[in-house]
């Protein structure tokens, strides 16, 4: 077997598994700061309150591409390890 391919693998289901560990504290994350950007207009300046939201959105937005790109590439690295291993085993049979 393609080693580096089995590799490559389980240190990105490592990731994936880091990711879904992570779910649940950016999830809290986001709800924090639409509970201040909601209740701390009158502490916050607008550009605070904005900065405030646009993070917020900019967190979201990374933290799912970074989820929807790991679950991308871990169907991918199954799809070619099946592949290397069909033909591994049909290269084994010819020979």
């Amino acid at each position: 077997m393609n080693v580096s391919l089995y590799v490559f693998f389980f240190c990105m289901q490592q990731v994936k598994d880091d990711l879904d560990a992570h779910s649940r504290p950016v999830a809290s994350c986001l709800d924090q700061v639409r509970q201040v950007v909601a209740s701390g207009g009158d502490v916050l300046s607008s550009d605070e309150v904005s900065t405030l939201e646009k993070n917020g959105r900019s967190l979201k937005t990374r933290y799912e591409r970074a989820v929807d790109r790991t679950d991308r590439l871990l169907r991918r690295l199954t799809a070619a390890c099946d592949e290397l291993s069909k033909f591994r085993y049909f290269s084994n049979l010819v020979l």
